[in-house]
């Protein structure tokens, strides 16, 4: 059933639409979409009502329009790669990030629609564009600093706690004379080496983060956020679960996927 992956499905006898996020109101989305089809349904109008034979302009009309937006008709996997490079290749719009989402609100062609159809005001367009920025600024900030609270404070002191109990055991070994510990000077070296790797990244988030208070324009602290801090979070999370995968679990300060799906 791949009109699951699609985000305004057609489902044999209407349209879903399935791309709002679990915290979100409908609502905008309804008034965006519904003002959408009031445009379409006036410029239909306006080719229809002074037709002589209603059905054949109207059977024309739909032709047209088919053959105009065919480009925006997909039946296959929209969350595949393929996709992807097949909607650049139709010059289909993708918003990488939220911010750049919240553009197309603002967008003069968008604000005159609203505008026409006295949807909002100019002062009610501009308001909700600053609050939905506002509001994602102070989403990431909140996780990243959660995230950060994890990183230096339970899994990096948990991987050291392995470190140590790795080095640990190397020396004891080395007491015993003729004892193989090649396996525990790898996994150390290459935990150690992790962990300063992590611990770095995890500061190079920090002194980003720090910067972000210089912006002035919410526009450009939101889009900071997205191009910067939040690249900077996913190579720290990268980090630190290439590492989960050799630490011992005792040592893990968190259940591990494999635990949390089948436990």
């Amino acid at each position: 059933d791949r009109n699951r992956t699609s985000p305004f499905a057609f489902t044999g006898n209407r349209f879903e639409f399935r791309m709002v996020g679990a915290s979100d109101s409908i609502c905008v989305c309804n008034t965006v979409l519904n003002t959408i089809l009031a445009e379409q349904f006036h410029n239909m109008a306006d080719k229809l009502e002074h037709a002589e034979d209603f059905y054949l302009s109207l059977n024309s009309l739909l032709k047209e329009m088919l053959k105009q937006h065919h480009r925006i008709i997909f039946n296959g996997n929209s969350y595949s790669a393929e996709w992807e490079e097949e909607a650049k290749a139709r010059r289909l719009p993708k918003a990488e990030t939220a911010p750049e989402a919240f553009e197309a609100f603002v967008k003069p062609e968008a604000v005159q629609l609203f505008l026409k159809y006295n949807i909002y005001s100019e002062a009610e367009i501009s308001s909700r564009y600053q609050i939905k920025m506002d509001k994602y600024i102070k989403r990431v900030n909140a996780e990243i600093l959660v995230f950060l609270d994890m990183i230096n404070n339970q899994i990096i002191p948990s991987y050291l706690r392995y470190a140590d109990f790795l080095a640990n055991s190397i020396q004891r070994k080395k007491k015993l004379g003729k004892v193989g510990i090649q396996t525990e000077e790898r996994l150390l070296q290459t935990v150690s080496s992790g962990i300063d790797q992590l611990s770095s990244q995890a500061l190079t988030l920090e002194t980003a983060l720090e910067k972000a208070a210089s912006f002035l324009s919410v526009k450009e602290k939101a889009n900071y956020y997205a191009g910067t801090l939040r690249p900077l979070m996913d190579s720290v999370r990268s980090k630190a679960d290439s590492l989960e995968g050799i630490i011992a679990k005792e040592y893990l300060p968190f259940p591990t996927y494999f635990e949390m799906l089948h436990e």
